[in-house]
């Protein structure tokens, strides 16, 4: 039995009859609402270089826990100068497991950012699109440096004073901010 395109939504009884025996059974009509998935985005590190390879990879699972497979994914790359500007794109299709993985080349030459301490933003947007139906973005931005650490001189009085001695600490660390053992080397103080 086929259903119309627009049918009563309710509860129905099915009834069938075969010979002296028969059976019954109650079932509901109703609405198909598409499933929704989630979609994750994520890299290999949390800031790059320029010219870097930047690896992530994408992926989407249904709110029950299943894989999104063969949904097509486009990811754009952006960089920023008073807006986000596209300088790549990529594009696949999920795995069986609901993955697409990928790799882009951080632009060699980007504008740094009050923002972020003069580093430069690159900007990730993935959008997954189901082959059931239902489409889902996500986006990530990571700091791109010129240098791999931050050295940092913070003076013990917040400022320097002419005439007094100073006691000035340097703080070394990552990109991300993670404290880093060094070894130090300070020319030009007498």
């Amino acid at each position: 039995v086929s259903l119309r395109d627009q049918v009563n939504t309710g509860d129905y009884a099915l009834s069938a009859f075969f010979g002296g025996a028969s059976a019954r059974r109650s079932v509901m009509v109703k609405t198909y609402v598409l499933p929704k998935f989630r979609v994750d985005l994520s890299t290999d590190r949390a800031s790059y270089q320029p010219g870097d390879t930047l690896r992530g990879e994408v992926r989407a699972i249904y709110t029950f826990g299943q894989p999104v497979a063969a949904a097509r994914v486009r990811i754009v790359g952006s960089d920023f100068i008073e807006r986000f500007h596209e300088f790549t794109t990529v594009e696949g299709t999920t795995d069986a497991t609901g993955r697409y993985a990928f790799s882009v080349t951080v632009p060699a030459s980007l504008v740094g950012q009050p923002l972020v301490r003069g580093d430069a933003l690159v900007k990730l947007d993935a959008t997954v699109s189901a082959t059931a139906g239902g489409e889902q973005q996500k986006s990530l931005e990571v700091i791109v440096a010129k240098e791999p650490l931050r050295i940092e001189a913070v003076a013990e009085s917040g400022e320097l004073l002419r005439g007094v001695p100073n006691r000035v600490y340097l703080v070394v660390s990552t990109i991300e901010g993670e404290p880093v053992a060094a070894k130090l080397s300070v020319r030009g103080v007498p």
